[in-house]
C-alpha cells in the first residue's frame, strides 16, 4: 500500500475542495442577484424594471376635494366593489386620480354611501 506523502494530501484536499466552491446555480442563473423566497428573484440589472401601467402622478401639494355617491349592494364587499368602479371611472373621465376613502351603509336597507376624494384641477 502506497502512503501519500503530505503534499499530496493538502493538494488532493485543496482540489476537492475548489471543486465544491462554486456559486450556487440559483446565483449563476440571475446575474448575480440573489434568490428571495420560493424560488423568485429579482431581475438582472441589465432588464430595467417595466413603468408603472398608470402614468398618472399624484401631486402632494394639488387641492383635492372630497364629496359622495350612493351605490345599492347586498353587502359592503360588493358596496366597495362599486365604489372603486365609480372611483375608476371618475379618474377616467376626469384625468386625475379618484380614490374610494369610505363606504358605509346607510339605514337598514341596501344603499351605501361612497366617499371619494380627488384632486381639483
Amino acid at each position: 500500500m502506497k502512503r501519500l506523502n503530505l503534499a499530496g494530501l493538502l493538494l488532493l484536499c485543496i482540489v476537492a475542495l475548489m471543486g465544491c466552491v462554486t456559486e450556487p446555480e440559483s446565483v449563476r442563473n440571475t446575474g448575480g442577484a440573489i434568490a428571495i423566497g420560493s424560488g423568485a428573484s429579482a431581475p438582472p440589472a441589465s432588464q430595467p424594471m417595466a413603468p408603472p401601467i398608470d402614468p398618472m402622478l399624484n401631486d402632494p401639494e394639488a387641492q383635492t376635494e372630497t364629496w359622495s355617491d350612493y351605490v345599492w349592494a347586498d353587502s359592503e364587499i360588493e358596496a366597495r366593489r362599486k365604489c372603486e368602479s365609480l372611483a375608476q371611472k371618475a379618474t377616467q373621465d376626469g384625468g386625475t386620480t379618484v380614490t374610494v376613502i369610505g363606504v358605509k351603509k346607510v339605514g337598514s336597507g341596501k344603499k351605501y354611501e361612497c366617499t371619494f376624494q380627488g384632486e381639483v384641477e
